[in-house]
């Protein structure tokens, strides 16, 4: 019998606030000219993001929301830092945030899976806006409960291939014998927000990525 793989669950995290763009570029145009930036720079960043037709951001940064847009217990390390937090302080804000929202995100996998949890036999993280080790595979096991038998793999700051290299991985493992692969991705891209930034990579990123997290179980049936 031929063996095939499936998309068995998946869960998309609901704890970033969605943003418009316009509110985006109106809060990066305020702080960019802080750091008197030239016009023509601030006009670049809302072209990209006009010729990008997105329409909306997911964010959990709270120099970009309102004061009752919020997430309760989400730092602010920008404001204070003159928008230039250090890299441990960005990279501080990345455990805190995007592990437990991995975390919360793939139990609501499992729970659409409606499975054992023993039958998840592998699992992939990813990100490519923070790393930490023990990396979020790890954490999952431990606070998810699942076996410590589970076979792992990280793949961080691997950038936009990441997510199709780790569902490659998945349905490679249930084709060769794997009950069960979770896949979970996050990723705080605007941690690393940099509005004295003048390198065209950087002033790209901002309109185009933003705050999140998604899980999937990969698995012989779907």
């Amino acid at each position: 019998m031929k063996k095939e793989a499936h998309i068995a669950s998946i869960a998309i995290s609901e704890t970033p606030v969605k943003i418009s763009t316009e509110r985006y570029l109106k809060i990066d145009a305020q702080v960019r000219k802080k750091f008197k930036q030239d016009p023509k720079v601030i006009e670049r960043v809302a072209e990209v993001a006009k010729q990008t037709s997105i329409r909306s951001h997911n964010t959990v940064t709270p120099f970009f929301l309102d004061e009752d847009q919020r997430l309760k217990g989400v730092e602010d390390i920008f404001t204070p830092a003159n928008f230039c937090p250090s890299s441990p302080k960005r990279t501080q804000f990345w455990i805190d945030v995007a592990i437990p929202m991995a975390v919360d995100v793939a139990q609501k996998a499992l729970d659409q899976w409606d499975k054992p949890k023993d039958q998840i036999s592998h699992i992939i993280a990813l990100s490519s806006t923070g790393s930490y080790q023990p990396g979020i595979e790890h954490i999952a096991i431990e606070k998810l409960g699942l076996s410590t038998d589970c076979q792992k793999v990280g793949i961080y700051g691997g950038g936009c291939t990441s997510g199709v290299c780790a569902l490659r991985l998945a349905r490679d493992a249930v084709l060769a014998g794997a009950t069960g692969v979770l896949v979970i991705g996050a990723e705080i891209s605007t941690v690393l927000y940099d509005p004295a930034a003048m390198d065209s990579s950087l002033l790209n990123a901002g309109p185009l990525f933003g705050d999140g997290a998604a899980a999937a179980i990969i698995a012989p049936e779907g």
